[in-house]
């Protein structure tokens, strides 16, 4: 620190007696001072409202009491710790200020002591005269004492303490990487989004865009991602990485339509994201204090003028890395770079910025170095730097009366030879270039531009896509081909998890011990991977079976409501607010209520969860914590005569006597006393509230109706809506939710020409979990259907016929490593290859044999697990469907046997219609024959019933 102060950008803090920091009252609208940063560089963090002294053999503290404890632990600092060699005498004296005025002025008699002092020896005092801070005690101090020429003649040592400041050591170094890293992780992030929303194929990011369009919104969502443990998870950027160390150095800036402004100034507008042109985000990220700061410019249908731009703004950065090194002036890099520019693209020159970055650090922007033509300082190695390089205000080629411009910032580390990049990646035009219009403009060259396949935003882009949804004439071909490409991605990435993630387990069933311990009257059973003990009287009986080679052991125990309440897990307590009243919502009904009938109540938010209280009842509550919430919901009474506010839990809770996973608020749209409008806004703003209360855990999610689709998922047909994380069904009971991460892999079931609707299968990746089944959806929602899950990042399948999911779940769990080592999920797109392959050759990319049992014999035949199935489950927990079945419409025996020998003459033909040889008779309702009937014949006896008389259809 001594060598770096006596060089000459040093002198005039090497030719003071002694510095005087004023830390006045944090400023949140300028965070960045170099008193705080000199703080931080030698104590490790920022102290406000504290005054330091610092002499050659003396430092002197003026500060609270609870700071005062902290710098008492620097008294008699050791060599190590000073990082010298020899062990000098350093005086550390820590002042308490106390509260009292009087008090407080006789404390800072001893600081205006040691001042004057040093001024005695005719010695200067030096300051950070630009840091303004508020500290009026202090001045007041001196105005008192007639002291003001200390403070007023004092020396400003900015320059001195920005040289110490600038050339990082190795820690500071790799804080400054880690930062880099997050920060690109989260431009890559910010990208995928914007292209996302863009991309109006994609339904989904459609209805995202109602909400996070603007550049403000996507500022504020990246903004989250911060925070969002999600993001970092398996994030390796340095041994004791935590991302909670971490900060944005300034609210993400997401600029587009013509108007930029490079400045690192500038803000995000309320303008909405335009689909075209050019798009310049920019964000900057602080980790343990260390700041690093990354621009990246996204061009959509760009023309080949704005990409050769852009491919010489790359050449650029190329050129100033090999220029920026040690021992080159900050005022000749300038020049060296503005010449090469003149030189190569003089049109390009007067577009330059005023300066090409600053130096990066503790201090987001050290405003004495910096690159312009006006800074003499030198360059020196392992100084680190935001480099800035842009063209501004060019001519836009499609419409001469607006401009674009182009940015480009990394932050980059000064060596011997030339500057190195701390963290590379999503610049390449193939990265940042997106084609969405297959038509060229008319300014536009006549020959085709091709997409670049974006690998850094993300790894399943489609760049070239057309703009046209998939249901739009001549696209489809397209489209449906490209969607097959990321499926085929999608399910190579299932089968390598699979693979992964069961590799240790051999099948041999080694680590499922059983052992009994007769001293202590128990024994101990292997579940989950836990070694859980049960005391022998609660042991009621043990039942031996022989499955092929294995014997299975079933231990019956006695307890009573065990199956109820195996899932169930102990809240905590609810935290009630107190000294003032908490946020509530009055005359509210909850569903499911107690003892079945309907209640009022009102829902209070209190510390860490939300309270229902019955208004006629007192011991008719429902605490709900917010760490038992997985999902909240919002849906507005815009299409429907209720409003809602749901919630999803984590593990059921008991509600009187009965178990539900779900539990919801809503009031009836025609009692209201006001509009649906404020309704709406009324539950909306309470439901933020309730996120807001939970520090940032919750996120409303609200249902997108224009995305939804009917589908049959317990007894009834309805309307089952997409979320952003979820598919619902919320108007009534019994409701479902699908949490889509949790999903493995989605299969259609009933795919075959001429059919009025078909059947999806939801498999979860707990393959101990049941399969979801919704039936019935409509022929016509296919594409869409299909559309969104592949939005999804979820694989899926199709088939001509519903499958025996049980006994495909039992081959599973039985040996999960040996169900992907032998092809895995594969199997189910064996009907589909064949297809491919002109319908004669045999599945041979999938091992898995597919049995004549895995095809669903009720499903098939009959529809015993059909919607109007009354031995059906009741699923208010919102996990789980129906079996698979078709809920066609029950035909004569007369009638079955026409249309049987309608498809014989079809198959002689060489129809569209092929079906295996090996399946058995059908029994029942031919799958092609699909009138949205409500009933089906099970079974050959109800099928002889049905020939005598036809089988009437089971009313909703």
């Amino acid at each position: 620190m001594a060598d770096d102060a006596a060089e000459p950008d040093g002198e005039k803090l090497h030719a003071t007696g002694g510095i005087l920091l004023v830390a006045g009252n944090t400023d949140e609208s300028n965070p960045y001072k170099k008193t705080g940063a000199l703080q931080t560089f030698l104590l490790g963090y920022e102290f406000p409202s504290t005054l330091t002294f610092i002499t050659q053999d003396s430092i002197t503290f003026l500060c609270s009491e609870s700071k005062a404890k902290i710098h008492t632990t620097l008294a008699n600092p050791t060599s190590e710790q000073l990082g010298l060699d020899d062990n000098p005498k350093i005086n550390v004296q820590v002042i308490v200020k106390p509260k009292d005025p009087a008090a407080a002025a006789s404390a800072m008699e001893t600081v205006l002591a040691s001042m004057e002092e040093v001024a005695s020896r005719d010695q200067k005092i030096g300051r950070l005269i630009k840091d303004k801070y508020t500290e009026d005690e202090w001045n007041a101090f001196l105005k008192t004492k007639g002291k003001e020429a200390l403070s007023e003649e004092a020396t400003d040592i900015s320059t001195g303490v920005s040289v110490i400041l600038a050339t990082k050591d190795a820690q500071e170094r790799e804080y400054t990487e880690v930062a880099c890293k997050m920060g690109h992780k989260l431009i890559s992030v910010l990208c995928n989004q914007m292209t996302n929303l863009i991309e109006t194929e994609k339904k989904i990011s459609l209805a995202l865009a109602l909400t996070y369009r603007t550049h403000e919104k996507l500022g504020d969502l990246i903004e989250g991602k911060l925070e969002d443990v999600s993001v970092w998870k398996g994030a390796k950027y340095a041994p004791d990485f935590d991302n909670t160390y971490a900060d944005l150095c300034y609210t993400p800036i997401i600029q587009s339509g013509g108007e930029y402004d490079l400045r690192t100034s500038a803000q995000s507008n309320t303008e909405r994201l335009k689909d075209t042109g050019i798009i310049i985000a920019s964000l900057g990220i602080r980790y343990k204090s260390y700041c690093s700061n990354v621009a990246r410019t996204i061009m959509i249908d760009p023309h080949p003028t704005q990409e050769a731009n852009y491919t010489y703004l790359l050449e650029l950065q190329k050129f100033a890395l090999e220029s920026m090194k040690e021992g080159v002036a900050a005022k000749d890099f300038y020049d060296t770079v503005k010449s090469k520019v003149a030189a190569d693209r003089a049109e390009l020159e007067t577009r330059l910025p005023k300066n090409f970055g600053f130096s990066l650090g503790i201090e987001f922007r050290d405003s004495f170095l910096t690159l312009s033509p006006k800074c003499i300082r030198v360059l020196k190695e392992d100084m680190i730097f935001s480099l800035t390089l842009s063209f501004a205000d060019i001519e836009d080629p499609f419409d001469s009366t607006k401009t674009y411009s182009l940015q480009l910032i990394d932050t980059v580390r000064v060596g011997k030879e030339g500057s190195t990049l701390l963290c590379d990646g999503l610049k390449e035009l193939s990265h940042i270039a997106f084609f969405f219009n297959d038509k060229p403009s008319k300014s536009k060259n006549s020959k085709t531009q091709n997409a670049g396949k974006s690998t850094a935003a993300s790894p399943t882009k489609k760049n070239n896509s057309p703009r046209k949804g998939p249901c739009c004439g001549d696209d489809i071909p397209e489209a449906t081909a490209k969607r097959k490409i990321h499926q085929k991605e999608l399910a190579e990435r299932r089968q390598e998890e699979g693979l992964s993630k069961y590799a240790e387990d051999d099948g041999t069933g080694k680590g499922t011990e059983i052992v009994v311990d007769t001293n202590k009257r128990s024994f101990i059973l292997p579940i989950n991977g836990f070694a859980v003990p049960f005391h022998i009287n609660t042991l009621k009986n043990v039942v031996k079976q022989e499955e092929g080679d294995f014997t299975v052991l079933r231990f019956m125990l006695v307890a009573p409501d065990q199956a109820e309440k195996a899932d169930v897990v102990d809240q905590d307590q609810l935290i009630e607010i107190k000294h003032r009243r908490p946020i509530k919502m009055l005359d509210i009904s909850v569903d499911p209520s107690f003892d079945g009938k309907r209640q009022a109540g009102d829902v209070e938010i209190h510390t860490n969860g939300i309270r229902y209280q019955s208004t006629l009842r007192a011991d008719h509550r429902i605490d709900i914590l917010f760490n038992n919430i997985k999902h909240i919901f919002f849906q507005p009474c815009d299409a429907e005569l209720i409003v809602i506010l749901h919630i999803h839990f984590k593990s059921p809770i008991f509600i009187g006597k009965k178990k539900t996973k779900d539990i919801q608020f809503f009031r009836e749209a025609s009692e209201a006393t006001f509009d649906e409008t404020e309704l709406n806004k009324h539950f909306k703003t309470f439901a933020d509230k309730i996120a807001d209360a939970s520090d940032g855990r919750l996120e409303v999610d609200m249902p997108f109706r224009e995305l939804g689709f009917q589908g049959v998922p317990f007894r009834s047909s309805v309307l089952l809506q997409p979320t952003t994380e979820c598919l619902v069904h919320l108007v009534e009971p019994p409701f479902l939710v699908i949490t889509l991460t949790e999903v493995e892999v989605v299969h259609l079931e009933r795919i075959q020409y001429g059919l009025k609707n078909f059947d999806l299968v939801f498999v979860f990746k707990d393959f101990t979990k049941p399969v979801i089944h919704i039936n019935t959806i409509p022929s016509g929602q296919i594409e869409n259907v299909k559309e969104w899950v592949d939005s999804c990042d979820i694989p899926f399948s199709e088939g001509p016929v519903n499958l025996n999911w049980a006994a495909i779940m039992k081959t599973v769990t039985d040996d999960p490593y040996e169900f992907f080592k032998e092809g895995g999920w594969s199997f189910l797109n064996s009907q589909d290859d064949e297809e491919d392959e002109d319908g004669n050759s045999d599945d041979e990319d999938s091992a898995f044999e597919v049995s004549d049992e895995i095809y669903d014999s009720s499903s098939d035949d009959s529809d015993s697990g059909s919607d109007f199935d009354e031995s059906a489950s009741d699923a208010s927990d919102g996990s789980s469907g129906t079996a698979s079945g078709s809920g066609s419409e029950a035909l004569d025996w007369s009638d079955q046997e026409k249309q049987a020998a309608r498809s014989d003459q079809k198959k002689k033909k060489g129809g569209a219609e092929a079906s295996s040889s090996k399946q058995k008779p059908r029994k029942g309702r031919d799958p092609s024959d699909d009138d949205d009937s409500d009933v089906s014949i099970d079974s050959e006896a109800e099928a002889k019933k049905a020939k005598k008389k036809k089988a009437p259809a089971r009313k909703r």
